[in-house]
Order: C-alpha cells, then sequence, then structure tokens
C-alpha cells in the first residue's frame, strides 16, 4: 500500500499498543512502514522521524534539526537540512 497519509490518532494507538486493538493498529502501521525505501535500504528511524521528513518533501520544507540521524536519511530522501 502506498500513498498513505497517517493520521496522529493512529500514532497514539500506534505507539501506545496496550491492547489487543491497538496491537492490530500498530501492526498495520508497521507493514506500512517497512514499505518506506529508508527502511529497505537498512537505516532505522522513528515514526516521528519518518514523519518529518515525509512532510518536510511533500510540502517542499527543510529540517531544522540537530539529530544526526537525519543525515542518514538524507542519503536517501529528497529532504534539505538547515
Amino acid at each position: 500500500m502506498s500513498g498513505v497519509l497517517v493520521d496522529t490518532s493512529i500514532w497514539s494507538i500506534a505507539l501506545r499498543g496496550s491492547r489487543a486493538t491497538e496491537n492490530n493498529i500498530g501492526a498495520t502501521l508497521s507493514q506500512l512502514i517497512d514499505e518506506n525505501r529508508v527502511k529497505i535500504k537498512g537505516i532505522q528511524g522513528s515514526h516521528t522521524d519518518f514523519l518529518s521528513c515525509a512532510v518536510a518533501i511533500r510540502s517542499k520544507l527543510s529540517i531544522y534539526t540537530n539529530d544526526k540521524d537525519f543525515k542518514n536519511y538524507k542519503q536517501y530522501l529528497p529532504i534539505t537540512l538547515l
């Protein structure tokens, strides 16, 4: 599945994941993230980092961060860092 925008309610449930239904939502979200081309290249990152990258790419924004993980993402994603 591609072209999916994940709402914050789903992120919240998936990250909390304490009940069976929450775990199911988390599993579905994980499957979507597994399809991410960064993960295919062996780069791991947080859901929040990937969400920030996706928003920046779609909105043509730069990312202002001091998190060194974004330098790794930049090798595989068309992001601009400040």
